[in-house]
């Protein structure tokens, strides 16, 4: 039996879950880059690791769930997707032309921001449930961190998103 081919609109609803998963693996680069430029500048206070342990869990529980949805697909696609995030998060890195904590905090919020937002394109049905602890993470980001907010840097990591490194099937 041969499989009819995807409307336009779940087309669309399969690159919007393709790009918040991305989005959500990403998450781990950018924490662990934030991560490091706060403890290479001495700013992983008392206050900041308690967050961060907070930040992690999430992180990590998110793309535990992204994985397994990754993993369970038919056609084995886990090692390309893995070669996908890394492309992805090599062309933010080289885009990103902003230094120290703004770099890092807005390349971290920038991703959130834009999983969020594909999350929230998904049917019901496809949506996953992680919504509310990633804008926790936003919150405290704010909440903690001294960081000029920068809209370019969302705007260009969208851009990259958009370019489609991938095709999914």
């Amino acid at each position: 039996m041969k499989i009819p081919k995807p409307t336009e609109r779940q087309q669309k609803q399969a690159d919007d879950a393709v790009d918040m998963m991305l989005c959500i693996q990403m998450l781990n680069y950018a924490y662990s880059d934030l991560e490091d430029y706060l403890r290479e500048n001495n700013l992983f206070k008392h206050r900041t690791k308690r967050f961060f342990q907070m930040v992690e869990k999430t992180i990590l529980e998110s793309a535990d769930l992204t994985y397994e949805v990754m993993k369970r697909n038919p056609k084995n696609i886990l090692n390309h997707y893995t070669l996908t995030i890394n492309k992805y998060f090599s062309k933010i890195e080289e885009s990103i032309n902003v230094k120290g904590l703004d770099r890092y905090a807005n390349i971290l919020l920038a991703l959130i921001q834009i999983a969020i937002e594909k999350n929230a394109k998904l049917d019901e049905k496809f949506r996953f449930v992680f919504d509310d602890d990633l804008m926790k993470i936003e919150t405290k980001v704010n909440h903690c961190l001294e960081y000029k907010e920068l809209p370019i840097v969302k705007t260009i990591i969208s851009n990259i998103i958009a370019t489609k490194l991938y095709k999914v099937e």
